[in-house]
């Protein structure tokens, strides 16, 4: 689109383009201290340099951006090794093995590279002693997919660390070549590792490998193979497809194995879309609730006359409760015009003192969302019912239709004999109530009950306010860790940044959901200034607390941390790569020393106007000049007609 004499190019890609061809033109003339400051180090460059390296013809200066960028960053200058011309890619391979780092960074930028000249050195380290440096290698030869990996990695495959087999097993499957189906398919049938077998069903169906189907097929029908495995090989053929897949499928609905039912549910409406609803009734009836559930998940989907007309009749027989709810939902979903006529004739039969008050609450409750505003009294009165389960369930429905008219009744029930009902009122109060509320709450965080505690947490996180602050801060205390955690986790909702220093302190916690779950606080409420306190707490052992103190340090950290993340990273904490990488992305460079450095003029010998085209090239950091055409944070080019 344009205007007047102009063209404008508001996709991202051409701007690019515009901003490679310029590089390309100017780069012998800019110096490497200019290079490295003000185009390799920021992030809107990236891409511009990336397309091209592959432009250029000179060795010499192919492989000076490649070393330069890593100097800038290692991540970086990985990722341009494999992006000059692959005459040039085994000098721009050997920029990083004369780095001499660990061998596990190296394997790591190798895999990043995805250079087919890093290939040997990869396939030599699979026979590396550290098994998570051979688990590496194996997954970069699958992404790089060369066909000559593929006798190193069947070796691979019988590694004493079966992470090292299923990356092996996985980069067959990426590699896709005659061989390598021969060798899944084997696996899938013979290897000891059941994880392997699930990962071979899994790839094999992903290349959609028709010679695998009768393989598939028996390891569906083995009595003695996992359920996982038979559940990967049910995924493989409705991806594989064809007529004799799809016959196998339907049979598969009425599998022993739950797992291969739930799967063959999912993939028969795939196939047959609107058709699937014959296949599916019986399904419905399954005696596993899991399979019923995604049979109702499918169907809701078609919602058509034939679906609701099932689900009445489902409404109204004797299936389990909780299927039953689980239709009154799916029937409000579709949103047919008589859906209320289906629901109030459901009521019918249904009262409060046969064994089916699940679903007399659960139509009670649609009904009210549905704008019969009076169905609500009887949930009110429900919920002084002797039956303490009709009591609870009728709170927690108040809770999703109800209003602040009901909220006397839930306070109330905050006191009632038992926990489930004063834990379900806690939870209903927290989706209707307001501060003038938090009183009653905050009372209730002395009871007994740690189920209760933690609901009462969890409403006065999502109400707010000072006094809910004060109180969760003071139940970081709570000698329930359940307690603790859900305090934490409130106490992110509250946004408060009164909550910052106690959060710190829970970092030292002695239980580990409570330390994780603290630290994702931090990241959603914190500043740069809990950093120090969040990178500590990456030396606390278990995968799961270090991703979510990494999560929350890639939110809040400043730039002034990379070198250090870059340390910890060197060092082996795989989670640093992550931080680093989003603190980049944040802030829209790569190295906090050289984007801080002095200003570099630009050479004298340089003229950056040569073109009649003057254009500029604007991002979120720095302003530089290019010569074809305006690119601008807004991705919006502009070069003049001709």
């Amino acid at each position: 689109m344009g205007s007047g004499d102009k063209i404008e190019f508001r996709h991202q890609l051409l701007q690019e383009y515009y901003a490679s061809e310029y590089l390309l033109r100017k780069i012998p003339d800019i110096n490497n201290a200019k290079l490295r400051r003000d185009y390799l180090n920021l992030l809107k460059w990236t891409e511009p340099v990336a397309l091209m390296l592959a432009l250029v013809e000179d060795e010499a200066q192919a492989l000076r951006v490649v070393k330069l960028a890593l100097d800038v960053d290692l991540i970086l200058g990985a990722r341009l090794t494999g992006e000059v011309k692959p005459k040039f890619q085994q000098q721009t391979v050997n920029l990083i093995l004369n780095k001499k780092l660990t061998k596990l960074l190296e394997t790591q930028l190798l895999d990043i590279s995805r250079s087919d000249c890093a290939v040997d050195v990869l396939i030599n380290t699979l026979n590396d002693e550290d098994s998570e440096v051979r688990r590496i290698a194996a997954e970069a030869l699958g992404k790089i997919g060369c066909e000559r990996a593929v006798n190193a990695l069947i070796n691979a495959l019988y590694d004493e660390d079966s992470k090292v087999s299923r990356s092996a097993t996985d980069a067959l499957g990426e590699i896709g070549n005659e061989a390598a189906v021969n060798v899944l398919i084997n696996n899938l049938l013979n290897h000891h590792d059941l994880v392997v077998r699930s990962s071979a069903a899994y790839r094999l169906g992903k290349i959609r490998s028709k010679q695998a189907v009768d393989a598939l097929i028996h390891t569906l029908n083995d009595d003695e193979e996992e359920s996982i495995v038979r559940y990967s090989a049910t995924e493989a053929l409705e991806n594989i497809g064809g007529k004799q897949a799809v016959n196998i499928l339907i049979n598969g609905l009425k599998h022993k194995d739950s797992n291969v039912r739930w799967k063959a549910v999912e993939a028969i409406g795939n196939i047959f879309n609107d058709k699937a609803v014959n296949y599916l009734i019986s399904s419905l009836y399954d005696n596993q609730f899991v399979v019923s559930l995604k049979a109702i998940n499918v169907l809701e989907k078609i919602g058509n006359t034939a679906v609701i007309n099932i689900f009445c009749e489902v409404l109204n027989s004797n299936t389990h409760p909780f299927i039953r709810e689980r239709i009154v939902e799916a029937l409000v979903n579709i949103g047919d015009k008589n859906i209320h006529d289906y629901l109030i004739k459901g009521l019918k039969n249904r009262g409060l003192k046969n064994r089916c008050f699940e679903v007399h609450l659960r139509i009670l409750a649609a009904l009210v969302k549905l704008g019969y505003v009076s169905m609500k009294n009887h949930l009110v009165s429900a919920t002084y019912h002797e039956n303490p389960e009709v009591r609870w369930r009728a709170i927690h429905y108040l809770g999703q239709v109800g209003s602040k008219s009901e909220k006397n009744t839930l306070i109330e029930a905050l006191e009632d004999e038992n926990s489930d009902v004063r834990c379900y009122a806690a939870q209903a109060l927290g989706q209707i109530g307001t501060e003038l509320d938090i009183n009653a709450l905050i009372k209730v965080l002395e009871d007994k009950n740690s189920e209760v505690r933690c609901s009462v947490a969890i409403a006065l996180g999502n109400i707010g306010g000072e006094a809910a602050v004060d109180a969760l801060i003071n139940a970081l205390e709570d000698e329930d860790l359940n307690v603790r955690t859900n305090v934490t986790s409130a106490l992110r909702e509250t946004g408060s940044e009164k909550a910052i220093n106690p959060l710190i302190n829970s970092l030292n916690d002695k239980d580990s959901s409570v330390r994780s779950s603290a630290a994702n606080a931090l990241g959603e409420i914190g500043s740069e200034a809990v950093a120090d306190a969040l990178i500590n707490a990456l030396n606390y052992e278990g995968s799961f607390i270090c991703s979510r103190t990494a999560d929350a340090l890639g939110k809040i950290a400043g730039s002034d941390k990379i070198a250090q993340m870059w340390e910890l990273f060197h060092n082996g904490t795989s989670e640093a790569k992550d931080i680093i990488s989003k603190i980049q992305e944040r802030c829209k460079f790569y190295n906090h020393n050289i984007f801080h450095s002095p200003a570099i003029e630009d050479d004298k010998n340089l003229n950056i106007h040569t073109s009649s085209y003057i254009n500029n090239f604007y991002g979120n950091v720095g302003n530089i000049n290019t010569s074809d055409v305006k690119i601008e944070g807004n991705q919006i080019g502009i070069q003049n007609k001709q």
